[in-house]
């Protein structure tokens, strides 16, 4: 009987040896445990977590989302205003404003014989340094060059007096009064690429006005 009990007792030492030996089965738990580092982790207050910085991206979709308006287009120049934004891709929404006889001022060279001899004006401008110019193609103005559009005189002459400096002797001052029943167009969302692309067009709308809005 004593070899019995001895060989029970050394079999009871050899498992609980091989249990002893082996890797604890939560160990990746306690491991998972140790890498959360609760004392790391810090929780926010409402007003806390308003002061923390916006994230770059919110601020990229303020500016995508701006609208616009472009505004004091007559009956003859919306159609091609109009036009020129579907090459865009742009479907304007359009508004009739009523006005009362508001004033521009434009600096301008008249309209000369043909197409080609505006276009080669226009060349003749850039050379002396003249980045903003388009030729007009309303029909009252077809073939003058528009050089800029004030509602302030004070910019309209100072501009006259740079392109004097320059040489350019046949650019002119004149008003413009808002006629009633001008059409605004309303445009937007629209990303800073394509509000480039409309700014381009500007100067071939003499008498526009083109600013940035809240969206509806």
């Amino acid at each position: 009987m004593k070899w019995l009990v001895s060989a029970l007792v050394l079999t009871n030492i050899l498992v609980w040896a091989y249990f002893e030996t082996q890797p604890s089965g939560n160990g990746s738990s306690a491991t998972a445990e140790q890498s959360i580092s609760p004392e790391r982790i810090k929780i926010y207050t409402a007003e806390e977590a308003a002061r923390l910085p916006r994230k770059e991206i919110a601020a990229a979709e303020s500016v995508t989302n701006a609208c616009y308006e472009w505004a004091g287009f007559t009956a003859n120049t919306v159609a091609t205003a109009r036009a020129a934004l579907l090459k865009l891709s742009i479907s304007p929404q359009e508004r009739e404003d009523v006005v009362s006889g508001v004033i521009r001022y434009w600096v301008y060279i008249p309209p000369l014989k043909s197409l080609q001899a505006a276009q080669a004006k226009i060349v003749e401008l850039q050379a002396l340094g003249v980045s903003e110019s388009a030729v007009m193609q309303d029909p009252l103005w077809r073939n003058a060059i528009s050089l800029g559009v004030f509602t302030d005189e004070q910019l309209a002459n100072r501009l006259l007096a740079d392109l004097r400096s320059r040489g350019i002797r046949s650019a002119i001052k004149g008003m413009r009064r808002a006629e009633k029943g001008l059409t605004t167009l309303v445009l937007g969302p629209l990303s800073p690429e394509v509000v480039t692309e409309v700014e381009q067009l500007k100067p071939e709308f003499a008498g526009t006005e083109f600013k940035q809005v809240n969206c509806q």
